[in-house]
């Protein structure tokens, strides 16, 4: 099939027009929808990291030297170094044996929170042979080897809480067994519960502050030994919030300010041999984070970069002459080729509708079967024939559709072409409707 119309030139001397491609205002006026994705994403980050940070700054542990929470220990810290007391604060057994340089004048407080020393680490500890070591809490089976002692035999340990009926509330008298050391000047501590503890047969000492059936405080030096052992039943009395009650100041500086250097251990975990324990978090580098959170925003930006929204088709001159009968006669092959003769039908009985009608004063919007109405009451054809011609035929071959071809346009002359000395010859019609 194929069709010729006449051809369309743009004209030499046409006023360029402006370019529709839109710029860079007119692009993020167009994507402002996408704006607000990116300062969410961003304040997702700020906040999932303050939090972190918070929470890892102020991470409340129990006594914990460097901390000044209500439960940390710095006060207590600030104020032996106020008596002229060396604390210094170490965490691994090798930096323990290293900060003891002169052990006869060194006192080690030792807070395992976590129970993480096993009983070699408890006999190197013991090995050390400093004046006092105090734990805080009650020894651990791992310190109290009954075939052999580790740091002390014979203790006994029993837990008491903070209300019991038996132990005086608010704070506990030194007793009679206290060493005058300490019960002098801290004749009362707080009582907060905790594990108290009693020295057993042949174990000689001083027991302070009794409290149920044990002491919270108990003080003996095993034989053979020069070590001095004590066992503090609970760390709250020394916390920033507790430190000031009764004489609990007064107690910790008894127990912790005897000699010159302090080394207050909080074990972490390591392994057998002394080196550090380093959990799964610990093995990834530092720079890894950051990266990973810096890939992160890439992935999202080229995400929304690549699904953004299309914009609209910008329509510009081009820069040759187009023929437009090669648009007809593509068209034509493309029908051709699928054999869409009643595709081809109706663009061709369209453009008949639409020209009759405006040749007859009708609206375009006109419904088409009242369209075939007038235009067979103006063309003396019989309204069958016309709604035939313009509304149901549906050719079946390329012949068929040559006939319907001819037979429109000549409808289409008789309604827009005066009658008189208008004769019909298909040999003649217009190229518009030659279909072949």
């Amino acid at each position: 099939m194929t069709a010729t119309t006449a051809e369309t030139t743009a004209p030499a001397d046409a006023t360029p027009t402006e370019s529709l491609t839109p710029t860079l205002r007119q692009r993020l006026r167009a994507g402002k929808h996408w704006l607000w994705i990116v300062p969410l994403a961003l304040l997702i980050v700020i906040i999932t990291f303050g939090s972190q940070m918070a929470r890892a700054g102020g991470e409340k542990v129990l006594l914990d030297p460097t901390s000044p929470s209500q439960v940390g220990g710095k006060a207590l810290v600030e104020v032996l170094r106020g008596h002229g007391i060396d604390v210094q604060l170490k965490s691994r057994s090798a930096e323990l044996a290293a900060a003891v340089s002169d052990p006869a004048s060194t006192t080690v407080l030792v807070h395992d929170r976590d129970l993480v020393l096993t009983s070699e680490q408890w006999q190197r500890l013991a090995d050390l042979s400093v004046a006092r070591i105090v734990v805080i809490g009650s020894l651990p089976d791992a310190a109290i080897d009954p075939d052999g002692a580790v740091l002390a035999t014979g203790f006994a340990t029993a837990n008491i809480a903070s209300d019991d009926p038996e132990v005086p509330s608010g704070s506990v008298p030194a007793g009679e067994r206290c060493l005058d050391a300490i019960g002098t000047n801290a004749r009362e501590l707080s009582n907060l519960g905790g594990t108290t503890t009693t020295l057993g047969e042949g174990a000689t000492g001083s027991q302070c502050y009794p409290a149920g059936s044990g002491y919270l405080v108990t003080m003996t030096k095993p034989k053979g030994t020069s070590t001095e052992i004590v066992t503090v039943a609970s760390a709250d009395p020394f916390t920033n919030s507790r430190i000031d009650d009764h004489n609990n100041a007064a107690a910790a500086i008894g127990l912790l300010g005897d000699t010159k250097t302090l080394v207050w251990y909080e074990p972490a975990p390591e392994l057998a041999d002394g080196s550090p324990d380093l959990g799964p978090g610990q093995y990834v580098p530092a720079w890894l984070t950051p990266a990973m959170l810096l890939l992160y925003l890439v992935v999202a930006a080229y995400a929304v970069a690549r699904g953004r929204r299309l914009g609209r088709v910008v329509h510009e001159r081009l820069p040759v002459v187009v023929r437009a009968s090669e648009t007809v006669e593509g068209r034509a092959r493309l029908y051709q080729r699928a054999e869409a003769r009643l595709r081809a039908a109706d663009a061709l009985r369209i453009g008949t509708l639409t020209r009759c009608a405006r040749a007859l004063g009708l609206d375009a919007g006109t419904p088409a079967h009242e369209l075939a109405d007038a235009i067979a009451q103006a063309s003396g054809m019989s309204r069958e024939r016309a709604h035939y011609i313009l509304l149901t035929a549906n050719p079946t071959s390329d012949t068929d559709l040559v006939q319907l071809s001819d037979e429109l346009l000549t409808l289409e002359r008789t309604i827009t072409t005066p009658l008189s000395g208008m004769s019909h010859d298909p040999s003649t019609t217009n190229g518009a409707h030659d279909v072949r």
